[in-house]
């Protein structure tokens, strides 16, 4: 293994460009009577580590299961990769997510007392969109 030399200086990340572009991004189709569990598997692993190869980039839920999906994505969720939080991406990110009035989950935290609770920033987020289905659709 050939020697590097020391420096204080952290590489780049990701490093391997894929912050500039999509790599083999992957779609998770919930149904109605979908594995929650082995779908959220992926999902986690992407907002732990949301800049990178291979990710999820859309994850759709069939309505009934929308609910069960949040509650246990909050429930498993951790704290995101030290190095996402200061990357311009996420930034932009959350600031397009708010601009589009996206409900967001994520981590949250208590206030002093316990009686409400917000959104914990920086930390790993999903924004939620409903779309119109084809029965709820005006003529």
């Amino acid at each position: 293994m050939a020697r590097v030399p020391y420096t204080w200086r952290q590489p780049p990340y990701p490093g391997d460009e894929s912050d500039k572009r999509w790599i083999d991004p992957s779609m998770i189709i919930l149904c109605q009577d979908g594995d929650i569990d082995t779908a959220i598997g992926p999902l986690l692993r992407t907002l732990y580590e949301p800049i990178g190869k291979g990710l999820i980039g859309a994850v759709f839920v069939h309505e009934t299961m929308r609910e069960q999906l949040i509650e246990k994505v909050r429930e498993r969720m951790t704290v995101m990769h030290r190095q996402v939080k200061s990357h311009a991406l996420y930034a932009r990110a959350l600031q397009r997510a708010k601009c589009l009035g996206a409900e967001l989950v994520s981590m949250m935290k208590p206030d002093d007392i316990g009686f409400e609770y917000t959104l914990t920033i920086p930390a790993p987020w999903l924004p939620c969109i409903r779309f119109v289905t084809a029965r709820s659709w005006p003529n």
